[in-house]
């Protein structure tokens, strides 16, 4: 988790704090895949500037995480992070291998609709109805699932894409 030191905490730096709590980071000691605990290290970084952002901020928001002060512009700090990082890896705090991160917010939408899908498909089983009509939301998810692994792309999903990267000119 960083934070900017050159400046103040945020109302939105303490809602992701409390968004990654309710995702079960640094609760606790214990580790991930035991459903106890995922471990953060809390980086603040620009070390090089005036700090702004208040000395016991992190420490109040995170007391069991380790805190690394750094600066991308000097590499102050960036070999204690790299051994604090190493250290929790060895230590196995850190993401169990079973364990899934989805970081693009698409496909993140698109687990969520393939998760609707999945659950909508029960409501016919549950009624007895034909099972053609659970192969209808079993395909929706199928389709779903394959615009994150460019089975499917639609139009639409296709300008979504090209809208975040800019491509040669």
């Amino acid at each position: 988790l960083v934070f900017d030191g050159s400046e103040k905490l945020t109302g939105q730096d303490r809602d992701v704090c409390e968004e990654l709590r309710t995702m079960g980071f640094g609760m606790g000691t214990g580790v991930v895949g035991t459903g106890t605990s995922r471990q953060v290290v809390v980086v603040v970084n620009k070390a090089d500037c005036v700090q702004q952002l208040e000395r016991e901020a992190p420490r109040d928001l995170w007391p069991e995480a380790p805190i690394v002060a750094t600066s991308t512009l000097t590499g102050q700090g960036l070999a204690e992070l790299e051994e604090t990082i190493a250290n929790l890896v060895l230590a196995g705090k850190t993401l169990h291998s079973s364990s899934v991160l989805v970081t693009s917010m698409r496909h993140q939408e698109a687990l969520r609709r393939a998760t609707e899908h999945l659950r909508a498909s029960l409501v016919p089983l549950e009624q007895g109805l034909p099972l053609d009509f659970v192969s209808i939301d079993l395909r929706a998810a199928y389709d779903t699932l394959g615009e994150i692994t460019g089975e499917t792309a639609s139009d639409d999903l296709l300008d979504r894409i090209f809208s975040e990267f800019c491509i040669g000119k």
